[in-house]
């Protein structure tokens, strides 16, 4: 089967580079495809090519005779992050109030963009949502990141923070302690 001008389509996917993803030190894993037969012993980490004569084949170590299978690398696969909340500020825009706090990852594998976090009038447990913020950026290991959204009218009374909470009691991260995701400022006045 050919392309339009470009060569047979198996050839064209062969010859794409490596992603940005599979050179990230954050991708524990190699990527499938590396423009020829895949193995983990010849292909380095850094996506370069070993000489022939520098490989060494998977068959020949015990530990690695898996000649197709992929490995993880230093991250260890129970490695996971940890979400945590702090500094609940709100301050009152026109007839509108904006919630902001800052979300940390104190876990030891990133955090994709996109993380939810949710702002509670008193006890999430009531279920009674202000707003919802979102990470823009990813958060790396020990990074953080102020978040925040826009309630209409004024706020008083106590308000809480959530962090990997989708405002529905829906978690959007896998994490290894849930129980110090959230933080309150009790009472909070923002009218």
């Amino acid at each position: 089967m050919r392309s339009r001008g470009r060569g047979p389509i198996l050839s064209r996917i062969c010859l794409e580079p490596v992603s940005n993803r599979d050179k990230s030190p954050n991708s524990a894993s190699q990527g499938s495809l590396r423009g020829h037969t895949p193995g983990i012993t010849n292909v380095n980490d850094d996506a370069t090519i070993p000489q022939t004569a520098k490989w060494s084949p998977n068959f020949l170590d015990p530990t690695l005779n898996n000649y197709r299978q992929n490995q993880q690398g230093d991250i260890p696969p129970t490695a996971l992050p940890d979400i945590t909340t702090d500094t609940l500020m709100c301050s009152l825009m026109g007839n509108s109030a904006e919630l902001s706090a800052e979300v940390c990852n104190r876990g030891i594998k990133t955090v994709g963009a996109g993380l939810k976090t949710a702002f509670y009038e008193g006890d999430p447990k009531d279920g009674k949502v202000l707003c919802v913020a979102a990470t823009v950026d990813a958060l790396e290991p020990e990074q953080c990141a102020v978040v925040s959204c826009i309630h209409d009218g004024a706020i008083v009374g106590d308000v809480s923070v959530v962090g990997n909470d989708d405002g529905m009691g829906g978690k959007t991260t896998l994490e290894c302690i849930y129980t110090n995701n959230d933080d309150a400022a009790k009472p909070i006045e923002c009218k």
